[in-house]
């Protein structure tokens, strides 16, 4: 990634993201949270890296994953949880070699052979010699420079500290694989890891591995499971793949020139690959960029709260802080009630789908059943057997696909005017601190610029179920009826019943779908808003408190710090610049 933003070609850039980052993050008397966010900032502008973490649960071929894309046997994998520290892949900088980071801060270089005796449970038990993540350099490229593949021990694993250390590096990521296994799909650990990155909203794969275990049926109903149930979790069309890892690194090992042929794992390199070698220098140009701003915004509004209040009395000060913090208790209480009218309003949402399923489902099984009976009015024997089977799917599916559709026509349009009534009130108590600071501190602070609804949550209810057919299982229980005339009333009835159970199982599904999906949608959305009211409160509270500081100090002490504001506007000011410079860019 270019640290340079919105700089002509051929002039070289007064300042970079990067350098104005460290500027603000090394500012005299600021807070620890800014400076920590600038600080990361700054690393991130200046490594120029892409950090895609491999995540799941242990034993699910994480590592031989990453050496299939790297081409060769690299980090140590087995049969039995091998990872115990984070290991970091970078790609391409022609270079082989490893370096190994500890926990006391201290570091050395070491060859890439030796990367298991640091890495693996094996040789470093419980991590023994405290090994906070080891670095290896390969020189074959993955998409873009500056990529980095992130191996981490396994999520839920039998050591707390190797699901913190898996943890912190999806944190860290900028996107992330998820290795789940053919022979064990899905998890309830690895469907909060999946819901955790969604509410990231980066970029993810999904690669299911080991599927040479299982023969073409098994595979196939895996499927079937994974479908649902990752769209319902990622809240998106999921990206998938379904391989083995072990035979597409077995076929790369064997002739080092190849690409593995393996066509699960060739789709899912390709794919990597074309995201990775995208415009990633852009995206991570705007997204830097915008970060620069909001701090950049936070610094003046400080800067603003902090000169006004330091003209008061410290008495006055001191009054009207606690005032301000008796408005935000109060912002914060309404805040809570707010939070319970929205759970109220979802949970109205999904009553409303349930009740709008059930009796869906029972109007269309009456709807539908003369059209099964009356075209299969001339069939006897093995002919009305097949045929009621055909009939009863083909009615399940006619009858199910229009009354879904109607259903998540109206809870999308529920939750839009739940999810904007509840982002409209968290915009009024925003506002309204802003307000009471305005009033108590005698300053200005315009209205903020809060991330819209859209902006927080997508459109949650594309169920993408697929519609079974029921066909052959009433077929098996048709075929044990003698071939007579009451038995072919008898096959009738079971057909209806199995009619009406197929559209109640589904309708079944549909809300459950619904429910899941209003969990998440909602949750996403009440932390998002939360963090908004947070960074504001704390931020005003904090000027005020750095003032009350000042006033509290000697003279020369107040005009030092009074010239450290100055220089906080000068860097706030000129990170305003760089960041509308990185706006206007792409229109150039």
């Amino acid at each position: 990634m270019s640290n340079t933003v919105g700089t002509p070609p051929g002039l070289v850039p007064a300042i970079t993201v990067a350098t104005l980052a460290r500027r603000m993050a090394a500012l005299p008397g600021q807070p620890a949270a800014f400076a920590e966010r600038a600080r990361r900032l700054a690393e991130r502008s200046d490594a120029q890296r892409f950090h895609v973490a491999v995540l799941g649960e242990f034993k699910r071929g994480k590592s031989t994953l990453v050496n299939a894309l790297i081409g060769r046997q690299l980090l140590p994998s087995g049969v039995v949880p091998v990872t115990t520290v984070v290991t970091e892949v970078h790609f391409g900088d022609g270079r082989e070699g490893a370096l190994v980071v500890f926990e006391d801060g201290s570091s050395r270089e070491a060859a890439v052979e030796e990367t298991a005796r640091f890495v693996s449970e094996r040789d470093n038990p419980a991590n023994e010699l405290g090994v906070h993540r080891v670095e290896v350099r390969v020189g074959r490229r993955l998409g873009a420079p500056g990529v980095v593949l992130v191996d981490t021990p396994g999520v839920a694993s039998v050591s707390e500290r190797q699901t913190l250390a898996a943890r912190q590096a999806l944190t860290d990521s900028d996107a992330a694989v998820v290795v789940l296994s053919a022979d064990a799909p899905l998890s309830e650990s690895e469907g909060g890891l999946l819901s955790d990155l969604a509410g990231r909203g980066g970029k993810v794969f999904v690669v299911v591995n080991k599927c040479d275990h299982l023969s073409g049926p098994e595979l196939a109903e895996v499927r079937d499971f994974l479908s649902g149930h990752l769209d319902r979790l990622l809240g998106a069309r999921a990206h998938v793949f379904f391989l083995s890892a072990r035979l597409a690194l077995d076929a790369a090992a064997g002739d080092g020139d190849a690409q593995p042929a393996e066509p699960g794992f060739d789709a899912f390199r390709r794919d990597l690959e074309a995201f990775l070698g995208g415009d990633l220098a852009a995206e991570r140009d705007r997204a830097n960029a915008a970060e620069l701003d909001r701090l950049a915004a936070a610094l003046s509004e400080a800067v603003a709260i902090e000169r006004a209040a330091a003209e008061m009395d410290l008495a006055v000060l001191h009054d009207r802080l606690e005032r301000f913090r008796a408005a935000a208790d109060d912002v914060r209480r309404a805040f809570a009630e707010d939070r319970l009218v929205l759970a109220h309003a979802v949970a109205g949402i999904g009553d409303e789908v349930s009740a709008s399923l059930r009796s869906g489902s029972a109007e269309a099984a009456q709807r539908a059943w003369p059209e099964v009976e009356a075209s299969v009015s001339r069939l006897r024997g093995r002919a009305l057997d097949r045929a009621l089977g055909d009939a009863v799917a083909a009615a399940v599916t006619g009858s199910f696909e229009p009354m879904r559709h109607a259903v998540e026509t109206a809870a999308d349009e529920g939750w839009a005017r739940a999810a904007g009534d509840f982002a409209g009130r968290l915009r009024q108590h925003v506002q309204a601190l802003r307000t009471a600071a305005n009033a108590l501190f005698e300053v200005h602070l315009p209205a903020p610029a809060l991330p819209t609804v859209a902006g927080q949550c997508e459109r949650f209810s594309y169920f993408f179920l697929q519609v079974e057919s029921p066909g052959a299982s009433l077929a098996r229980a048709l075929r044990t009826v003698w071939r007579t005339e009451r038995a072919r009333r008898g096959m009738l009835v079971r057909a209806r019943r199995q009619l009406t159970s197929e559209l109640d199982k589904h309708a079944g599904r549909a809300r459950f779908d619904v429910v899941q999906r209003l969990d998440t949608v909602s949750r996403r959305l009440v932390t998002a808003m939360a963090e908004e009211l947070e960074q504001t409160e704390a931020s005003i509270v904090a000027a005020a408190a750095s003032a009350q500081r000042t006033l509290a100090s000697t003279e020369s002490q107040q005009a030092a710090r009074e010239a450290e504001r100055s220089l906080a506007l000068s860097a706030a000011a000129e990170a305003t610049r760089l960041a509308d410079q990185a706006r206007r860019a792409p229109e150039r």
